[in-house]
């Protein structure tokens, strides 16, 4: 249901959550995708179902998915350190989380680019890291490893480290990006940019011609025109 959810099936999240048996009240899991489901085409945050929010931290230990609704949620109230508390709860409890991981270090980037990190270096430092980790991990068994490398690409460049970014953000001889990840649609963009950034438009041509999808080819369109044409 929370799936269906997500990819904005309503019916089929609607369908799938009345299969659930009665008698499951007490679950935090069941409280949660009720909470999605029943939000669905509403707007503004997901209301935190009160079992939830009134949950011990050893109970939503063992429902990862909880803790990320809660750190999602907090984010959409932009309130960036609630998410990172919620998603560094989330990580203690399922180090091995690629997910979480990438979570985390997005709650922590959007602290950072918010102007809510106490120290921003360690904000920074900490991004990268759970970045790489994730970027290792999915490498390792042949994961889904774009979302993490685009992550790892968008801290470069909050740093000014846009040359690096480029690199990551190329596939081998000239840079670091494995080539299904070097045609992923965040990392042709984040590559376009940074190459542009650099004053390279060459390379940022280069970026441009890996886009597949209709969408990253229409924004690197729009990146690459002429900056002498009106808006």
């Amino acid at each position: 249901a929370l799936s269906a959810a997500e990819g904005c099936d309503v019916g089929r999240a609607r369908e799938l959550l009345t299969e659930i048996p009665d008698g499951q009240d007490d679950s935090l899991l069941l409280a949660t995708a009720r909470a999605v489901v029943e939000h669905l085409g509403q707007p503004g945050p997901v209301p935190v179902p009160d079992i939830l929010a009134n949950a011990s931290p050893a109970d939503r230990a063992a429902e990862p998915t909880c803790l990320s609704l809660l750190g999602t949620q907090a984010l959409r109230r932009q309130d960036a350190t609630a998410a990172v508390n919620y998603f560094e709860e989330a990580c203690s409890a399922h180090p091995s989380s690629t997910s979480l991981m990438l979570q985390l270090a997005q709650g922590l980037q959007t602290r950072v680019v918010a102007g809510q990190a106490a120290v921003e270096a360690e904000d920074m430092r900490r991004i990268q890291e759970a970045a790489w980790e994730a970027l290792e991990q999915r490498r390792r068994w042949s994961g889904p490893s774009s979302p993490a490398l685009a992550m790892l690409i968008r801290q470069q460049m909050l740093t000014g480290a846009f040359e690096t970014a480029a690199r990551l953000a190329a596939p081998a001889p000239d840079g670091e990006a494995l080539e299904e990840e070097a045609a992923a649609d965040e990392v042709v963009i984040l590559g376009t940019q940074a190459a542009l950034t650099l004053g390279d438009r060459q390379r940022a041509r280069q970026f441009a011609a890996r886009a597949r999808t209709e969408h990253a080819q229409r924004v690197v369109s729009a990146l690459l025109a002429d900056p002498g044409l009106p808006a």
